[in-house]
């Protein structure tokens, strides 16, 4: 399937999930309906500026915006600043998003403040003693 057919399903998905309209969308980002309607039909394609607005309004990775057959996937569930900062604490390299993006979901959303600061203590000093 063609990513940005991809990108278009998981625009419109996203946008349903949150049961917005699409002119809804259009004005919480700068856009009009009509722009939107073009990114879901594959009319037109966001910039890569415009897929790190969407990314952050929806609480994703821009990664996740053009994967395949997301839009069906609960892996679209909005991971928090903490998992995805803990995240890019483990896996550093850009190149590795989709591993990155699956550590993050292995760290519970709901985790305390001083569960998170432990962990992020640990991956320091796992990273100072092993590189």
């Amino acid at each position: 399937m063609n990513k940005n057919l991809d990108l278009g399903k998981n625009i419109k998905y996203l946008r349903e999930k949150r049961e917005l309209t699409q002119e809804q969308l259009g004005d919480e980002l700068g856009y009009s309906g009509q722009t939107i309607s073009n990114w879901e039909n594959v009319v037109k394609v966001p910039r890569r500026k415009t897929l790190k607005k969407l990314a952050q309004f929806f609480q994703i990775e821009v990664i996740q915006l053009t994967s395949k057959q997301m839009f069906e996937s609960e892996l679209l569930m909005p991971l928090t600043e903490s998992q995805l900062e803990i995240a890019r604490m483990i896996i550093p390299n850009n190149t590795q998003t989709e591993m990155r993006l699956d550590i993050a979901r292995m760290i519970d959303p709901n985790a305390s403040p001083e569960e998170l600061e432990r962990l992020k203590a640990a991956i320091v000093t796992f990273h100072a003693k092993y590189g």
